[in-house]
């Protein structure tokens, strides 16, 4: 009988130790077309952000809600609502990136959310570009050398770039790999080493101070990783901007520099006069100091 009891009251600790978490969305944008599915994406689902396990249904007064799986209190998890794919993640009131949502676990706790733009933001959902935008391999004089081409991404983007040179080293030869989410897999290393350095590459690799510490760390490893290999200084220039967020600002105004260092051998056909000169103290971990980097910047 005691022992009956010490098990009943050890199950009833756990129960009180784990909770459960709500969250109800209070507003979504008026034009997000009614056949759509809310998902949420984050730490709990690896960032899958069409999940049918993620996905919110809707109340009895028309809110989507969803009950996360029970967590041991003070479990942090992060982030964001999406209708399926990437393509359509939440935004900001005016479009811009948001920072990743985050909640700590407690005890039966509902969390009420407003969704105030997707990315798509089109009223209907679908493409919103512009009617004369066209595909790129049958409409322009483009060069198909590994030499002329390049390819560049941002935070699981920068992580899709990093894989795509290593992976095709016969078809890209550049590669701009912005706050890189290397913690999304640990396989990233094993598959780095493994693939090796079988062609001449330019990695052009970018880290915002404010992006987090694990996350500045893991680019200055990848960059030990890459030189380790044998990428030497013209190939490999990582940077490391102190006030640098994880947004497209940041990677918009970083982009002229990067785009300069790996095509500057083409680069000075550039009408600089139209640019405005500035400049940045850029750490370069393989000289272990301070340089003075000048680059053209809009």
């Amino acid at each position: 009988m005691k022992r009956t009891f010490l098990v009943l009251y050890g199950l009833l600790i756990l129960f009180l130790l784990n909770g459960q978490a709500t969250f109800i969305l209070n507003s979504i944008p008026s034009y997000t077309p009614n056949e759509d599915v809310i998902y949420i994406a984050g730490s709990l689902n690896s960032w899958n952000p069409g999940d049918p396990d993620f996905a919110l249904q809707k109340n009895e007064h028309n809110n989507w809600f969803i009950v996360l799986p029970e967590e041991p209190d003070g479990t942090l998890v992060e982030f964001k609502f999406t209708r399926g794919d990437w393509g359509t993640v939440e935004k900001g009131a005016t479009g811009e990136e948001i920072a990743n949502r985050q909640f700590v676990y407690g005890n039966g706790d509902t969390i009420y959310v407003d969704i105030l733009n997707w990315s798509d933001n089109g009223g209907g959902g679908g493409s919103t570009a512009a009617g004369n935008v066209t595909i790129m391999d049958d409409n322009y004089r483009t060069l198909p050398d590994r030499e002329f081409t390049g390819i560049m991404g941002s935070s699981l983007g920068g992580l899709i770039s990093h894989y795509g040179v290593l992976k095709h080293q016969d078809i890209f030869s550049k590669a701009g790999i912005f706050s890189p989410s290397y913690w999304f897999s640990d396989t990233v290393w094993t598959f780095t080493t493994e693939m090796g350095k079988q062609n001449n590459m330019k990695l052009y690799q970018l880290i915002g101070g404010q992006e987090g510490v694990e996350a500045v760390a893991d680019m200055w490893a990848m960059h030990d990783v890459l030189a380790n290999m044998g990428f030497n200084e013209d190939e490999l220039f990582s940077l490391e901007v102190p006030d640098g967020e994880h947004n497209e600002a940041f990677w918009r105004n970083q982009f002229a520099a990067a785009y300069l260092w790996m095509f500057e051998s083409f680069a000075n056909k550039i009408d600089v006069r139209k640019l405005a000169p500035g400049s940045y103290i850029l750490r370069i971990r393989s000289q272990e100091k301070l340089f003075q980097g000048k680059f053209i910047k809009q």
